[in-house]
């Protein structure tokens, strides 16, 4: 129970955090409008995650899935871990640049479509990483307590 307790709140965390340091610097540099772009990549992301999580969750029970799944999930934990001690000082300002060169076109419609995809990407990187846990997770526990913990770690307030 506490290995989907632990994922889903710690990559519900970190979603958060990309949700909401997009959200701050749009309505603060006075664009609010295009928080519908990054409202659209929330939606997105979550059913192209739901669909990669039910594809890993095919692979139950077979000895090379597993592995594979397991490698992946270790390499994504480990790159994040690179990741944040590279960049944990200068997150915010990365974050924000990325959005400012996409949200600062002329062109409203691009100016949409350049934050939705930044938003995507970000997001849907870490629920790809939930799913990836959760599959190798399905695949070494009892699938009852992984979903008890996956459901706690979204029940609580930042997951």
């Amino acid at each position: 129970m506490w290995q989907g307790f632990t994922i889903a709140l710690r990559e519900g965390i970190e979603a958060f955090l990309i949700v909401a340091l997009t959200l701050a610097y749009l309505q603060r540099t006075g664009r609010p409008g295009l928080a519908r772009a990054v409202y659209a990549a929330i939606g997105v992301s979550v059913v192209t995650c739901g669909a990669a999580g039910w594809v890993f969750s095919k692979a139950a029970n077979q000895s090379l899935w597993e592995g594979f799944l397991a490698l992946a999930a270790a390499a994504l934990v480990g790159s994040l871990l690179v990741y944040m001690k590279r960049v944990s000082k200068r997150l915010k300002s990365d974050i924000e640049e990325h959005i400012e060169a996409r949200a600062a076109s002329v062109d409203p419609r691009r100016a949409f479509w350049g934050v939705f995809a930044f938003a995507l990407l970000m997001i849907t990187r870490e629920g790809m990483e939930t799913a990836l846990l959760i599959a190798t997770a399905f695949f070494q526990l009892k699938s009852a307590a992984v979903l008890a913990g996956l459901g706690a770690g979204r029940a609580t307030p930042s997951g």
